[in-house]
C-alpha cells in the first residue's frame, strides 16, 4: 500500500491493530527532524499551502534569534515584499527576537526592506531594546530619506533620545539623509550642537530665520560680530602676506595694500582685511560695523578713539612723528573689539 507523506502507520497496543492516522506534533519526538536529516530542497516553500503556518503554530516569541545559526535566514529566504507588517501581528516581533547586531545592512539586497514592509508606525522604538540598532546594522548612507514616504518615519517611531549621538558612527548621517529644514531647532536640546559638530561654513544665514541665533544663547566669550564687507571687483592684492585685521588702501594702481600713516600714497586706509588674500586676488574688506579680534587689547581705551598705526594696526594712539598722518578709524567698545568706521579725513603732522 502507497500512502501519501502527510501520514503514519501505527500498532494500537489496545485494539493489537495497525492504524493508519494523520501525522501530528505528538508523533515526532523533541529535536526528531533536524536540518542534517532533509535533503537540499526538501523543504520549500512550494511544498507548504498558503496559510498552513501561522501564528497558531508558533509560540509567543517562538522563533528566536538564538536558535537560528548564522545567515541562515537571508534574502533568497525572503520573496520581494514578502514580510509584510499586516502579516505579523503587533509586537510579534520585538527585542528579544533579534540578537545583538542581528539584522545587518549586508544580509538583504538592496531594496529588499521598503515602505511596503513597514506599516505607519510599524517599528516602534519601545519595541527595540537599548542599542538593538547601531552603526553596523546600516550601511553607509543605507538610510536616505528617498526610501521612506512622506511622514512614514515620525516621532511615534523614535522614543525620546532615542536615537543617540554614540549609537552612531562617524559621518554615518550627512546631508542626502536630511530635508531642507529638516531639523528644526525647537527639537534639539539645549547643548546638543558644539561647535566640533558644524563645519567651517556650515551654518548661512541663507538658513536661519531672522533672530534665530543671539548672543543669549552663545558661550561665555563669543561674540556675534556684525560688520559690512566689501568685494571690490576691480582691486585685487598687491602681494602676498596681507593678514587678516591689517588696514588696507587702494591704490593708483588697481590694486589694494598695506594702509599706513608714515608712508604717502598709503592712506587712508578704507578698512581691515577679514581674511588673508593671495597675491592677485580679490579680498573681503570690512568697511564698517562691529569686528572682533583677540589679539587686541583696548583695556583702558572702551569709549576712545582708535587710529591706523604706521605698520598698518589699529593703534589705542596717533602717530606722533613728523610727516606722518593722523586717521580716525573706529571706537573701542570692548578690550577685544571696536566699531569700526574709518574717517576718510586725515592731517599730517607738521614736519
Amino acid at each position: 500500500m502507497t500512502l501519501a507523506t502527510e501520514y503514519v502507520v501505527i500498532f494500537d497496543t489496545v485494539t493489537g491493530n495497525w492504524l493508519v492516522k494523520q501525522a501530528g506534533s505528538a508523533h515526532i519526538a523533541d529535536l526528531a527532524v533536524v536540518s542534517g536529516k532533509l535533503g537540499v530542497g526538501s523543504v520549500i516553500s512550494g511544498a507548504i499551502a498558503s496559510g498552513q503556518i501561522a501564528g497558531a503554530h508558533i509560540a509567543a516569541q517562538g522563533i528566536l534569534s538564538a536558535n537560528i545559526g548564522t545567515n541562515i535566514l537571508a534574502t533568497a529566504h525572503i520573496a520581494n515584499q514578502g514580510i509584510l507588517s499586516a502579516s505579523v501581528g503587533a509586537n510579534i516581533l520585538a527585542t528579544p527576537h533579534f540578537a545583538a547586531q542581528g539584522i545587518l545592512s549586508a544580509s538583504y539586497a538592496g531594496g529588499s526592506v521598503a515602505n511596503a514592509h513597514i506599516a505607519n508606525q510599524g517599528l516602534l522604538s519601545s519595541a527595540i531594546g537599548t542599542n538593538i540598532l547601531a552603526t553596523p546594522h546600516f550601511a553607509a548612507q543605507g538610510i536616505l530619506s528617498a526610501s521612506y514616504a512622506g511622514g512614514s518615519v515620525a516621532n511615534a517611531h523614535i522614543a525620546n533620545q532615542g536615537l543617540l549621538s554614540s549609537a552612531i558612527g562617524t559621518k554615518i548621517l550627512a546631508t542626502p539623509h536630511f530635508l531642507d529644514q529638516g531639523i528644526l531647532s525647537a527639537s534639539i536640546g539645549a547643548g546638543a550642537i558644539g561647535h566640533s559638530l558644524v563645519a567651517d561654513r556650515g551654518i548661512i544665514s541663507g538658513k536661519v530665520d531672522s533672530g534665530a541665533i543671539t548672543e543669549a544663547g552663545l558661550a561665555s566669550g563669543i561674540s556675534i560680530d556684525i560688520s559690512e564687507t566689501s568685494q571690490e571687483p576691480t582691486f585685487r592684492a598687491a602681494l602676498s602676506g596681507i593678514l587678516a585685521m591689517e588696514a588696507v588702501v587702494f591704490t593708483a594702481s588697481g590694486y589694494f595694500n598695506w594702509a599706513r600713516a608714515a608712508q604717502s600714497g598709503q592712506y587712508p586706509a578704507v578698512g581691515l582685511m577679514a581674511a588673508a588674500p593671495n597675491s592677485g586676488a580679490l579680498g573681503t574688506i570690512l568697511t564698517v560695523g562691529r569686528v572682533a579680534n583677540t589679539g587686541w587689547n583696548f583695556s583702558g581705551y572702551i569709549g576712545q578713539p582708535l587710529y591706523l598705526s604706521t605698520s598698518s594696526q589699529v593703534a589705542t594712539t596717533p602717530p606722533s612723528a613728523s610727516g606722518n598722518v593722523v586717521q580716525r578709524v573706529g571706537q573701542g567698545i570692548s578690550q577685544v573689539s571696536m566699531f569700526l568706521m574709518p574717517n576718510p579725513l586725515t592731517f599730517q603732522i607738521g614736519q
